[in-house]
């Protein structure tokens, strides 16, 4: 009985063909339903060609933190973990990027937690560090080196801007996640003391879904970033907010910059280092065997911020892919476009 078949057709065009008791469909179907298919394939199509124009309308480049942009002009491949392993960076250092915790956040926290009065460092900076701690927030970026001083000469730029990664969101409920980030967003909104319109936290927001192929966004999926949060206080001061999507952590995030010495993280209790020669400049800095390709390509945004990390003082080098040898990059490199 199993090994007969008949076949027959439906109205809507199917061609069924039956076996035993069972029946399995051929995709053949009627112009109306492959008609329909195409209309509903053109509408997202066309809905995904409007939304990637409105993000890349609503986001610049220099609206993300660089080391997250340079991240989407590579793909990112599934690899094993680090072989080195992350290094405290000295007691001395830690203390000056607290002490500049304190001073970014001073103000939100006098009027919104304290509301109003006075407070000493060591209780700004003991609750600065148990919303750290609490949420496995890590703070990166350019804030880091910046106030270490590990920038020579002038930095280009009069604004303070602080990079703030969140770990991933539970998925056990989606009410539970939801107020968890509600309760990370209130506490950094009140210690950052966020512009507000008409009474309401000023704000840009992209989450991240689907696939975009405009390279503004493409290092939000290729970096394993679920959503970027940009507060703004004043003129100058910018707080960003980089939350994990659930296949990373904001470690693996950090750990994937380009260059190592940007590798960096004040976790509230120690502050890191993937790369602690390169940071204290006894050693060059390494740009990431994945970003060599791009860089020997010339690629420009590369360049530029290789360019801009040797004029405070840091050095570059990479591993040649063809002799496996390590190349130092040179000024005249980066800014003649040639190959070291």
């Amino acid at each position: 009985m199993n090994s007969q078949n008949s076949s027959g057709s439906n109205e809507n065009g199917w061609v069924i063909v039956k076996r035993g008791n069972k029946r399995a469909f051929n995709p053949t179907r009627s112009r109306k339903e492959s008609s329909n298919n195409s209309n509903r394939n053109s509408k997202s199509a066309q809905r995904r060609i409007t939304r990637r124009k409105l993000l890349e309308k609503f986001f610049e480049e220099d609206d993300v933190p660089d080391e997250l942009y340079m991240a989407g002009q590579v793909a990112v491949e599934k690899k094993k973990e680090p072989k080195k392993e992350p290094q405290l960076l000295g007691e001395k250092e830690k203390e000056k990027v607290q002490k500049a915790l304190v001073d970014f956040f001073r103000e939100g926290y006098i009027q919104n937690v304290l509301g109003g009065g006075n407070a000493s460092d060591k209780t700004i900076l003991d609750y600065i560090n148990s919303i750290l701690v609490k949420y496995d927030i890590k703070i990166s970026g350019g804030f880091i080196l910046k106030n270490m001083g590990m920038f020579e000469g002038n930095t280009g730029s009069s604004s303070i801007d602080i990079d703030i990664y969140l770990p991933p969101n539970p998925e056990s409920h989606p009410m539970r996640k939801k107020k968890r980030t509600m309760e990370i967003h209130k506490a950094l909104q009140d210690l950052f003391n966020v512009d507000k319109v008409n009474g309401k936290p000023k704000y840009k927001y992209f989450k991240v879904s689907g696939t975009f192929s405009s390279k503004k966004q493409a290092f939000f999926q290729k970096n394993g970033i679920y959503s970027v949060t940009k507060y703004s206080r004043g003129e100058n001061a910018e707080m960003d907010l980089v939350q994990a999507d659930i296949t990373t952590t904001p470690i693996r995030i950090i750990q994937r910059f380009d260059l190592t010495f940007c590798q960096n993280w004040y976790d509230g209790e120690n502050l890191w280092s993937m790369d602690k020669e390169a940071v204290y400049k006894r050693a060059p800095g390494r740009l990431e065997d994945s970003y060599v390709p791009i860089y020997l390509d010339g690629n420009p945004v590369t360049r530029k911020r290789i360019a801009k990390y040797m004029k405070r003082g840091f050095r570059v080098h990479y591993k040649d892919p063809k002799t496996g040898e390590m190349v130092e990059i040179t000024e005249e490199n980066v800014k003649n476009k040639t190959n070291a």
